[in-house]
């Protein structure tokens, strides 16, 4: 008997602690089973040799990092490989490793540039928010929100730079959500990203910059801080410590973060009188973002507090799957993520809705756009938007 044993780069990943464990694949193909840009594209597209997300790992110990370049762009950091993986394999996050070496495209290096100058970002776009079908807003959340009010427990929003620059309704939903409940609501104008987009990037060290920049300028804010955006909640507070040394401000900042989703669970709960209890019911179909589902663990939550609203929720048939923003991701592989945006879009048809309510101002902004395009009367919403309107009180605005 002969025993023939290939290393084909298989002793460099057992003495590599990061992907180690990607050597008890079982090869069951559950990954490729739940992962949505694979449905999309299938094949050897997806990985040379070895396809689906754990394709995406072993392909630079098998063939070189090159033959990985151009693959390992195609995964939208939704963690449903990781969910399924019978023997729990971390594989969002070894391809993120394999990202740090790959190389980038321009589109992907000009975002990374222009993110890394938050000044420079604003006024570009500043002057975008005027081309016809971007998907930015005339005014800033920033620009729009007023002073302090006069009294009340001091808070501050962390409203992250996609809230700020392409869903600011949401942003300006929760702060009259807070100043309703007595809040003293103050939002820092220097704060930009967490840090997230260079991160899925691969980008590790522009990522860790951008929430050290983000922890300085909350440090001296007063109160909780509220995030609408869970996807940036969970970058800045669970995943920024590994990507490197955070420093003791990041993490007293973290401390104090709170997503929009949890704090209003909280804050109707105490306060019911906020809500209007006579308002007609609507029907809600709930979308869950990869990260608010996945990563945070929120399910319940979100649905129970647009409940508590007076409002109808109903699922979607495919809760799980990925709406196709995925940050840069978008960027990279538009048809995909187009493609990946119709099946949600489907997906909603069923449910016979004309409210889409998620967490994530991402995903909202990509599903709008796709519903956009194909001339659905559809509103899109955050859920901030929807308790802002079942105030007991409503703005004058």
């Amino acid at each position: 008997m002969h025993c023939v044993i290939v290393d084909n780069g298989r002793r460099q990943m057992l003495e590599d602690p990061v992907f180690r464990d990607a050597l008890t694949c079982i090869r069951c193909g559950a990954c490729s089973n739940a992962c949505g840009p694979f449905m999309a594209v299938t094949g050897h597209q997806f990985g040379h040799i070895y396809n689906g997300p754990i394709g995406l790992v072993l392909t630079p110990f098998h063939h070189g990092q090159k033959a990985n370049d151009l693959p390992q762009s195609l995964c939208t950091q939704c963690n449903a490989c990781q969910e399924v993986c019978p023997v729990g394999i971390e594989l969002p996050r070894m391809i993120l490793e394999h990202r740090r070496h790959s190389a980038k495209s321009l589109r992907k290096q000009a975002v990374l540039q222009l993110w890394a100058h938050p000044g420079i970002a604003r006024k570009v776009f500043r002057i975008a928010a005027h081309v016809p079908g971007a998907p930015l807003a005339e005014r800033a959340f920033g620009q729009r929100l007023a002073e302090p009010s006069a009294a009340g427990e001091e808070i501050t929003i962390f409203a992250s730079c996609a809230t700020d620059q392409m869903a600011p309704a949401a942003g300006r939903a929760l702060v009259h959500i807070l100043e309703s409940a007595g809040y003293r609501v103050n939002f820092p104008r220097q704060q930009w990203c967490c840090g997230l987009v260079q991160a899925n990037a691969g980008s590790f060290e522009r990522g860790l910059a951008s929430a050290a920049g983000l922890a300085g300028v909350l440090a001296n804010s007063p109160g909780l801080i509220v995030t609408p955006s869970t996807s940036c909640y969970g970058a800045f507070v669970i995943d920024a410590p590994t990507w490197g040394a955070v420093g003791t401000a990041h993490a007293a900042v973290a401390a104090r973060m709170r997503h929009a989703t949890g704090f209003l669970g909280e804050l109707i709960e105490r306060r019911p009188d906020l809500i209007d209890q006579g308002a007609p019911a609507v029907r809600v179909a709930y979308h869950d973002s990869c990260q608010s589902l996945r990563q945070l663990g929120l399910r319940d939550e979100a649905r129970g507090v647009l409940k508590a609203c007076g409002y109808e929720v109903v699922d979607l048939p495919d809760i799980a799957t990925c709406c196709g923003f995925g940050g840069s991701f978008s960027l990279d592989w538009p048809e995909v993520a187009d493609r990946l945006a119709e099946w949600k879009v489907k997906a909603l048809a069923e449910t016979g809705c004309q409210v889409l309510a998620s967490d994530n101002p991402g995903c909202l902004i990509h599903l709008r756009g796709a519903a956009r395009k194909r001339g659905l009367d559809l509103r899109v919403a955050h859920i901030t938007e929807l308790v802002a309107e079942r105030l007991r009180f409503q703005s004058v605005e």
